[in-house]
């Protein structure tokens, strides 16, 4: 008993653990930077300032326990190439248009995560069979359902209404996705744990590295114009950027998941799924936020079905597996095996 229990741990635990840690933290975020979108509006620079500070500590963390694992296990130092240091501005524009998206005016919460979660996973298996990984057929049906899903969504009413901010942050978004899982797919989708890692602390310091700067650009701006005095601290904003950071952490862990992207992204839009359906009953109850539509919900239903059919295959594929090795063989068969923080 106690091994099969370790055994699917060592399956799937680095993986789920992550997930609802992100699925809790997007929540916040998303709330968070909804409740911010007046203080962005009347002043955008304190808004960025605060979201930034926010933001710096996860990602700092994040490098700090990479760099003292690697210590400990008296690892090489971080290689540096081409691919993760793309992959790490991809990373940013990342960062910039998800919090974009969710300030655009009259745009709901379920509605800014179903545009750019619904692009996200019909791309995961086109990246899989680009990169000639084996696509599961599950796959290609959560494809055609959400290419359904996407098909319904521009006959609707939300979409003919999408003021043309919100298409262009989608595309950018989408845009950048598509050259971080490229790069991640083609590089470090792999059994290679030190491979793995290296491509973790390169994003997390790019991010680090980022933040502060436009902190201290910001800060020095401010400065020489004497403007310090005049800057008010917003608690909302400072929030929405420390969970958006500690949700980057765990969302990056998850991508870099060896499997094909069919499988670890849909681990990681389930959660945001999840973390959206939350903030906005949460938002529209306790802050008036406004109610999603009928077709938004359609949607979300559909990119829901998706998702439970990617998962329970996955969940049922690798258990059919498990029954055919030992513990020992898994064991050496997957080098990622007890949790997300073994990872670096």
């Amino acid at each position: 008993m106690r091994a099969d229990y370790h055994r699917r741990q060592a399956r799937i635990g680095y993986v789920w653990h992550p997930a609802l840690s992100y699925a809790a933290a997007y929540t916040i975020f998303a709330l968070a930077v909804k409740l911010s979108a007046g203080t962005a509006t009347a002043d955008p620079i304190a808004f960025v300032l605060m979201f930034c500070i926010g933001a710096l500590p996860p990602s700092t963390w994040a490098v700090h326990r990479g760099m003292q694992r690697r210590s400990l296990r008296k690892g090489p130092s971080v290689r540096w190439h081409l691919a993760n240091s793309v992959s790490g501005t991809a990373t940013l524009v990342i960062v910039m248009t998800t919090v974009g998206a969710y300030l655009v005016d009259g745009v709901t919460i379920l509605f800014a995560l179903l545009l750019m979660r619904l692009g996200v996973i019909m791309m995961a298996p086109v990246l899989d069979l680009v990169f000639g990984r084996h696509v599961r057929p599950a796959a290609w049906l959560a494809f055609m359902i959400c290419v359904s899903a996407a098909a319904y969504g521009l006959t609707g009413q939300s979409f003919a209404a999408l003021p043309p901010i919100s298409l262009t942050i989608l595309v950018t978004y989408l845009a950048a996705y598509a050259v971080r899982l490229a790069l991640m797919t083609h590089q470090t989708k792999n059994r290679d744990r030190a491979a793995r890692g290296d491509w973790f602390l390169v994003e997390m310091m790019m991010t680090a590295l980022a933040l502060a700067v436009v902190c201290l650009i910001i800060f020095v701006g401010l400065a020489s114009t004497n403007q310090l005095s005049t800057l008010t601290f917003q608690m909302p904003s400072i929030i929405a950027g420390l969970a958006y950071g500690y949700a980057l952490v765990n969302g990056t862990l998850i991508y870099l998941d060896w499997r094909e992207n069919a499988h670890s992204v849909t681990i990681n839009r389930a959660a945001s799924l999840v973390a959206g359906l939350t903030a906005s009953l949460i938002g529209s109850v306790a802050f008036g936020f406004i109610w999603p539509s009928s077709d938004q919900w359609v949607l979300a239903a559909l990119t829901a079905s998706a998702l439970v059919i990617l998962g329970w295959e996955t969940l049922t594929a690798l258990s059919h597996r498990s029954g055919d090795l030992s513990f020992e063989d898994e064991q050496r068969r997957d080098p990622l095996e007890l949790s997300a923080e073994s990872e670096l």
